[in-house]
């Protein structure tokens, strides 16, 4: 299911941790209980670059699963992993990553533009590909490409969780003044589309052409009649839903499937002038993780992602030469303990959060605190049977080329711990083992997070202990994943999350959660320059997100990306805990499974050996 990188997803802190072992079988040597080295990224990408496509044949069922349900069928719309990887199947965009290089190749588009048109970098032109259909046989043409942009991406009235990466920050040079802009997206003719950025851009060619591209004649008529919130819903008809992709829904039954079928209007061929996809079908069944681990290692399902401590399971049935394990370093997905720290009131005049506690969570000495309280090697092993990484900074170590080597650490370290509360005044007065602040109330708070995954409650059953010998309470609240994606982004009465997040390659991608405006900006939410309670550091970090997009190379934007680092993990916004390792688990059956650094494989090329079959 992982055909390109995606943009930023929201996803609790139940990451899959996505592998396979690209080295022999024979290879695997390693003492009980301590898990083999992972696959450096010169091999897996060695590996790849060694194993070609072969020509696959068509028909056939893929079988995978969700652990729960997707909330919409409206991609624009969609707020969370497992809604955004599914409906990414029925789409596609002007271009596409090359999986071992990561760098652009042509999709939709005809070739990648060389660079931007004009001496001031504000201009680049598209062309696209003739004979490109939407799913229901209409042509895709450029003014689908603007629609996408200028009506729904574009337009403040839909509530798309993408725009913050497209909104720029512009200076007047003459006034000093800054304004908020987007780009200007026209279409020139059917196969022709321009963009003009109000600044030079040092992301576009990163960013805008890998938006997938959304049928205007099907989805005009929503915008313009302001009905697009409620279009295509999870009680929608799915055959209903138009898309460019390899695939398009089929059947959608909340709590047991979705059904995926092979769009045959998908332009695409493989070089021996197959159209793809090859398969006939992607089924998903809704189920919990404990069951589609067992029905995986039974032959019942084709893929799974392998947590660390369930390893040894999959090993066997991989020695028996019934699936194959993939490993790929530490996710792009960063698991983190946040604070609320926002001191607006709602239209009762009430506060979103008690000022009391508001109080605690934005003083910057009890975050390091609770920080230096984290045994996350304790996290590593007790959790993930060392199949993690400890998460030292704000990207995964995964993104080397960006990585800041030098950011404030915080170690385990009880007395480091106590000794910053002993300093802000929060000691135990009555004996009771909770300390109290200046003013008598007990240093107690509720952590919040995604209902029903095990590891996500061991987590913070570790946290809550290591707390514990600081002084601290804290009491676990598991909810329902869709009621904390609105505590989060509507409500704002939560006290503190624990949750995950997951990023690109480049830091643009992480700009919603960065920025002061950004739909993910979860501590202190959707602020305006004049909103109560914005640090300085949170303005500096917004304005390093906005200098990085004003260079065009890594090497211009690398000192702008480690001092948001420095500046993050100094002031920590957000307490991170660990990575874990990327590893996924398949079936032997199918062929084409390529993994390298930027996906485990391309569902377009996934085919069953020795012919169709479900």
């Amino acid at each position: 299911m992982l055909r390109k990188t995606l943009p930023l997803w929201l996803c609790a802190a139940i990451a899959l941790g996505l592998c396979v072992w690209v080295r022999s079988a024979g290879t695997f040597d390693r003492p009980e209980g301590a898990p083999p080295p992972p696959p450096t990224p010169e091999e897996i990408q060695a590996a790849a670059r060694g194993t070609p496509y072969v020509e696959g044949q068509h028909g056939g069922t893929f079988r995978g699963a969700i652990s729960s349900d997707i909330a919409t069928l409206n991609y624009a719309l969609s707020k969370d992993a497992t809604t955004s990887d599914l409906l990414s199947l029925c789409y596609n965009s002007l271009l596409e990553h090359d999986p071992l290089t990561y760098e652009p190749v042509p999709l939709l588009a005809r070739e990648v533009p060389t660079g931007p048109d004009d001496p001031d970098g504000l201009v680049w032109t598209f062309h696209l590909r003739e004979g490109a259909l939407w799913s229901d046989g209409a042509p895709l043409t450029a003014h689908d490409v603007a629609f996408t942009f200028e009506k729904i991406l574009f337009n403040e009235s839909i509530a798309t969780t993408s725009r913050e990466a497209y909104r720029l920050e512009v200076r007047d040079e003459r006034t000093g003044e800054t304004r908020q802009a987007f780009m200007k997206v026209e279409a020139l003719d059917d196969l022709t589309v321009r963009f003009t950025c109000p600044r030079p851009w040092g992301f576009f060619l990163t960013i805008a052409p890998y938006q997938w591209i959304l049928p205007r004649h099907v989805l005009e008529r929503h915008v313009d009649e302001g009905s697009f919130n409620t279009a295509w819903t999870i009680s929608s008809d799915p055959r209903s839903v138009v898309g460019c992709g390899p695939f398009r829904l089929d059947q959608v039954v909340p709590g047991e499937r979705v059904v995926l079928v092979r769009n045959p209007h998908y332009h695409v061929t493989d070089e021996f002038g197959k159209r793809l996809p090859y398969l006939d079908r992607i089924v998903y069944e809704v189920t919990n993780s404990d069951i589609a681990r067992k029905k995986f290692l039974d032959g019942e399902l084709d893929a799974s992602g392998v947590r660390g401590e369930h390893f040894a399971e999959y090993r066997r049935r991989e020695l028996e030469g019934a699936i194959r394990i993939i490993r790929r370093g530490p996710s792009l997905t960063r698991r983190f303990l946040a604070f609320n720290m926002n001191l607006r009131t709602g239209p009762d005049g009430k506060p979103f959060l008690d000022p009391v506690k508001a109080r605690w969570f934005r003083t910057r000495e009890f975050r390091q605190a609770v920080s230096y309280a984290i045994d996350r090697d304790r996290i590593r092993t007790l959790i993930f049977n060392d199949f993690a990484y400890v998460q030292l900074s704000t990207i995964s170590q995964a993104i080397d080329y960006y990585w800041c080597p030098d950011v404030r650490r915080y170690p385990h370290d009880m007395d480091r711990a106590r000794g910053l509360l002993d300093g802000l005044g929060y000691t135990d007065r009555d004996g009771d083992g909770t300390r109290e602040d200046p003013d008598g109330h007990p240093i107690r708070f509720v952590i919040a997070s995604y209902a029903g995954d095990r590891n996500t409650e061991k987590l913070a059953a570790l946290i809550q202990e290591d707390l514990a010998q600081v002084g601290i309470e804290v009491t676990f609240r598991p909810e329902e994943f869709n009621h904390l994606v609105r505590q989060l982004s509507q409500e704002w009465d939560w006290e503190s999350i624990l949750i995950g997040f997951t990023g690109g390659w480049e830091p643009h991608t992480d700009r919603g959660f960065w920025t002061l405006r950004g739909e993910y900006h979860m501590w202190n939410p959707r602020l305006e320059p004049d909103s109560p309670g914005i640090f300085d550091w949170e303005r500096r970090i917004h304005d390093l997100f906005d200098e990085m997009g004003m260079k065009f190379t890594i090497e211009e934007r690398r000192p702008l990306s480690h001092e948001w680092q420095r500046i993050a993990m100094e002031e920590l916004p957000v307490i991170y805990t660990v990575t874990e390792e990327r590893l996924t688990a398949i079936s032997t059956r199918f062929g084409n499974v390529l993994p390298t650094l930027y996906q485990v494989w391309d569902d377009r090329y996934l085919f069953i050996l020795g012919g169709a079959g479900d």
